[in-house]
């Protein structure tokens, strides 16, 4: 305001900090100041606004607010690289952990849209989580072909992938994954492992994330997360 611009920017990691301390509520607050204040030049682009209010809506548990604003964005056509396949997947995600059917349908429109960067792997790891759930033997076929698009990632994306591969290993069982690609930590050339070594890799990295995240933001956020996911 000082420098003579709007707060359309200021909402941004506004949001973003309360989703990192948990503040749902507080979120859904700065959604709707965001709304009542409307757009400037120094906006995010509608189809990420649209898609973060969905995602918000989706952890504070307001699904059927979330769908129809997925619909609004349907019908409004709105897109950039990331949207709508982020928000297929989060819809995915969060509808499967409720058990509503609808969650399918948007994990088949998720996958239909991943594409062949590697940054898209936040969002496959919750196709992926939505899919060990159901047909595992499918879910560790992505996950051979695609675990390496998580190979050294910023700690906000290493968090939040790792969770959401834990679900693959929790059964104690061995495991043929022939795929994997070389430059993985764990990669065995025979292509045998044991899931209990590799939910140990994946869980330390979640654990190890957690109290880093918490003990910075003062809050418990991120090992509630981890609860949630492991019970």
């Amino acid at each position: 305001e000082r420098n003579g611009f709007g707060l359309g920017a200021y909402y941004v990691p506004k949001i973003e900090w309360q989703e990192s301390i948990g503040d749902i509520e507080g979120a859904l607050e700065t959604l709707r100041e965001r709304e009542a204040y409307g757009r400037d030049g120094m906006s995010d682009c509608e189809a990420c606004e649209q898609n973060k209010k969905i995602k918000i809506k989706l952890i504070a548990g307001k699904y059927e607010e979330a769908i129809a604003d997925m619909n609004e964005m349907q019908m409004r056509k709105l897109s950039c690289a990331e949207v709508p396949y982020d928000t297929y997947c989060n819809l995915a995600y969060y509808l499967n952990k409720i058990n509503d059917s609808k969650a399918k349908e948007y994990f088949e429109k998720g996958l239909h849209e991943l594409g062949t960067d590697s940054s898209a792997i936040t969002g496959l790891s919750k196709l992926i989580n939505y899919i060990s759930y159901h047909d595992p033997e499918q879910a560790l076929l992505l996950f051979e072909k695609y675990a390496h698009w998580h190979l050294n990632p910023e700690d906000g994306v290493n968090f939040e992938v790792a969770l959401n591969f834990l679900n693959l290993f929790k059964e104690e069982k061995s495991l043929t994954l022939s795929g994997l690609n070389p430059t993985l930590p764990f990669y065995k050339e025979e292509g045998k492992y044991q899931s209990q070594d590799l939910y140990r890799y994946y869980f330390t990295i979640v654990e190890t994330l957690a109290k880093k995240f918490d003990e910075r933001n003062r809050t418990n956020n991120y090992k509630n997360q981890v609860n949630k996911e492991v019970s």
